[in-house]
């Protein structure tokens, strides 16, 4: 009986319907998730709209979990790191703005739809699985990702996969060779060489963030190696 004793409103002996434990403590988007799912089990409050406000650049880090429990929510940019999830649940999930940085690394799945007006950028072995509607209204970067868009994806907007990767020109002058190529945002690029393709690649110079225009790689040796190979590699 001592167990909602650090309740300012404790008013005698409570009947527990559920009791959720968890190993870290809760940030606030959690810790709203968690109520509003408590809320509509146990005392059937409908689902809400917008449990986060609109403006929120949501990132669910640490394996932790987002569950919009049938809620509809509109968010400025997404970020899921690796091992966390959002969870639709019937929900509805709006990206809004571009985010900067932002990117999906875990997983986006459930029952419910997604609406991207904004930049929705998908890498790696991120997981995108849901059942309903996914509606591209914005651009949505694909370029460094594994996997493959649900079958519910209808696209309005701009897709970025692995063939908006390409080379515009190149040159040489005396002992130097040069590239370019589009730097899209969001993302690192990093010129690499190498003289035997089954061997060792060597980074050529710093990683230049992608913004939108054209970046231009050199290699101030290249024209004079009789055999020279490069590649680009693109994180995230």
């Amino acid at each position: 009986d001592g167990f909602n004793r650090d309740r300012i409103y404790h008013a005698g002996n409570q009947d527990q319907a559920e009791v959720i434990l968890y190993n870290a403590s809760l940030n606030e988007v959690q810790r709203l998730g968690t109520e509003r799912y408590l809320r509509t089990k146990w005392f059937g409050e409908a689902p809400v709209t917008h449990i986060l406000p609109p403006a929120t650049a949501l990132s669910v880090e640490n394996s932790a979990t987002f569950d919009l429990n049938g809620a509809s929510q509109s968010v400025a940019s997404l970020a899921i790191a690796p091992g966390a999830s959002v969870r639709l649940n019937g929900g509805h999930l709006t990206i809004t703005g571009s985010g900067g940085g932002a990117i999906v690394q875990g997983s986006l799945t459930g029952s419910g739809s997604v609406t991207n007006s904004g930049t929705l950028r998908l890498t790696g072995d991120a997981v995108f699985d849901l059942t309903g509607t996914f509606t591209n209204a914005g651009v949505l970067d694909l370029m460094t990702w594994s996997g493959t868009l649900p079958a519910g994806f209808v696209n309005k907007g701009i897709v970025l996969d692995r063939s908006a990767i390409r080379l515009n020109s190149f040159a040489t002058s005396g002992a130097s060779f040069s590239l370019r190529i589009h730097g899209f945002a969001g993302h690192h690029y990093q010129f690499q060489r190498s003289n035997d393709l089954a061997g060792a690649w060597q980074d050529i110079g710093p990683a230049l963030a992608g913004a939108g225009a054209e970046l231009e790689f050199t290699d101030p040796t290249g024209a004079g190696e009789p055999r020279r190979f490069y590649r680009i590699e693109i994180e995230p």
